[in-house]
């Protein structure tokens, strides 16, 4: 479990520059020039009734044309978990919101053709993706990843080996294993990784 937190951390934070042992995550794996601001000051997405709506149809706007600078769309969305709450129920609220399911009867939820996902949290309960980025005047900010992910094209995740356990022996009155996983991000197209800075919630 614990190794399950770290990977899903590594998996956005990654960064091989400070440690040789990491690839670099998704967040330090985007070109510099497919890096956008929601606006000058960010970009609130509120909840509410009519007197919201304006704002509301903004944010669904920037966010839709966020999905689109991706090549050919993006994907996936990979969101703060309260982010994602919001903008699927801003979503909603606005006719944009789409559901199908996978393969296996699970729930997809979409923004359009996008499938909106969690980026998770860390082991430590923290969430990724936190709302801690100054854009412009405001430092409650948080980024939205926008991907396509493509075997052998766009985003994808090369393995050699895979999922590797090794039986350690027994130490002390415990058995013990060692798993390692040979996995890296390759990103074969700059455009198939986007970054949407100045989301707010208010």
């Amino acid at each position: 479990e614990e190794a399950g937190y770290a990977f899903q951390e590594l998996c956005f934070e990654g960064d091989e520059g400070s440690d040789a042992e990491d690839f670099d995550g998704l967040k330090n794996m985007a070109n510099a020039s497919y890096v956008y601001n929601t606006d000058t000051n960010g970009l609130s997405m509120p909840v509410g009734g009519d007197s919201v709506m304006g704002t509301q149809q903004a944010a669904i706007e920037k966010l839709l044309q966020h999905f689109a600078i991706v090549r050919g769309g993006a994907s996936h969305a990979y969101l703060n978990a309260h982010l994602r709450t919001r903008a699927l129920v801003v979503a909603k609220h606005l006719g944009f919101y789409r559901m199908s399911k996978d393969e296996l009867g699970n729930n997809i939820e979409k923004i359009g053709d996008t499938i909106i996902r969690s980026a998770g949290y860390k082991a430590n309960g923290d969430p990724l993706l936190p709302f801690d980025e100054q854009v412009g005047t405001n430092s409650d900010c948080s980024s939205i990843i926008l991907v396509r992910w493509g075997e052998r094209r766009d985003l994808s995740a090369l393995t050699s080996a895979g999922l590797k356990a090794r039986y350690a022996g027994q130490i002390s009155n415990h058995l013990t294993a060692n798993v390692n996983m040979d996995m890296a991000f390759v990103l074969q197209n700059d455009a198939a990784l986007v970054i949407s800075k100045g989301w707010r919630l208010v």
